[in-house]
């Protein structure tokens, strides 16, 4: 038989979990760039339980004006990261230009909730809808 009830045993844990899961800043950021990836990946209403979770297709619009697209691109990648993702703040993305042909860049501006660091994330818009994610500078 056990000493304490099943609750108690959670939290006891719970607790020793949470000592030996601090990460470090890089592991953190990476996790978040992982998350993004996943979240700019997946196509708004795909999935059943949440139909606003993931991106429109940015490339189906009528408009074919970039300023239109890119305008568009930065407000729903702003909008899906301030939602979604809880572990930053100040959430600002502006655009950055073209890479190549077909690319779009971006630069994502946060701070993260933990320790107030900002975060400075570049994103990379193909035309395909690839989404890829890295961190640069982080300072």
């Amino acid at each position: 038989m056990f000493k304490k009830r099943l609750f108690e045993r959670i939290k006891d844990i719970d607790i020793a979990n949470k000592s030996n899961s601090i990460c470090s800043k890089d592991e953190q950021i990476e996790s978040i760039i992982c998350y993004i990836n996943n979240l700019l990946s997946v196509r708004k209403g795909s999935y059943t339980i949440n139909k606003n979770f993931g991106m429109e297709n940015l490339y189906s619009s009528t408009d074919v004006s970039l300023s239109v697209f890119t305008q568009n691109a930065k407000l729903e990648i702003q909008s899906i990261i301030t939602q979604y993702e809880l572990r930053l703040k100040n959430v600002v993305v502006t655009y950055d230009g073209t890479s190549g042909i077909n690319d779009q860049i971006f630069s994502i501006k946060a701070k993260l909730v933990e320790n107030q660091e900002n975060v400075i994330l570049y994103c990379t818009l193909n035309f395909d809808g690839k989404i890829t994610i890295i961190a640069l500078e982080n300072k």
